[in-house]
């Protein structure tokens, strides 16, 4: 009986291991495409993760929440994936330069 928990433990445990490394083969193969680098970017800007929360009001409470979501995904992407971070935030900057510019073209 002991040996069947025992059992049933560390098949639980790989079972977790597994999930986990295909999570971030998933993370791992947006992130090496130009559109899910921008996919990702997105989701993190609308988290807020680098914008204050505090509102004044209960609405503090929901941006805390999205915040918390970027937060966990930015983390991952940091620990694991720098390179394509650098790769994603250059690109970033360059969409957004490109969209400046040609903001001040129309006008």
């Amino acid at each position: 009986m002991l040996d069947d928990r025992g059992d049933e433990r560390e098949q639980i445990k790989q079972r977790e291991k597994d999930r986990c490394r295909q999570e971030l083969e998933d993370l791992r193969s947006i992130l090496k495409t130009p559109g899910g680098r921008r996919f990702v970017w997105r989701l993190l800007e609308d988290a807020g993760v680098l914008k204050d929360a505090f509102t004044g009001n209960s609405n503090t409470y929901y941006i805390l929440g999205k915040q918390a979501f970027g937060k966990f995904l930015l983390a991952d992407i940091l620990q694991r994936f720098i390179k394509e971070y650098a790769k994603m935030q250059a690109e970033a900057e360059t969409r957004l330069r490109l969209e400046k510019k040609e903001g001040n073209e129309n006008v």
